[in-house]
């Protein structure tokens, strides 16, 4: 795979993580307020637990969020810290 080839697919999976109005809006949460966990989430978002728990590994497995485990709870925030809710 040459490098043009390697961008592109990254590029793909970046427009196909965010291309989705719920992702969209985790991302900005995120940027706005500061790393979260799902139980935070829910009750902002209005969807199921499980729905966002999925929306968030899809984010993960692109590269667009991390997670550390804080006790009990698995905190989400920005893979790169110089990301606003300006340039999402």
């Amino acid at each position: 795979m040459t490098l043009n080839e390697r961008f592109l697919s990254l590029e793909a999976r970046l427009t196909k993580a965010m291309g989705h109005a719920t992702r969209l809006k985790i991302l900005h949460l995120i940027a706005e307020n500061g790393p979260r966990c799902v139980c935070e989430l829910v009750p902002v978002l209005r969807v199921d637990q499980s729905n966002v728990s999925q929306h968030l590994s899809v984010l993960r497995q692109a590269g667009v969020v991390v997670a550390r485990r804080d006790g009990a709870r698995v905190v989400y925030s920005l893979a790169n810290p110089r990301t606003s809710a300006t340039n999402i």
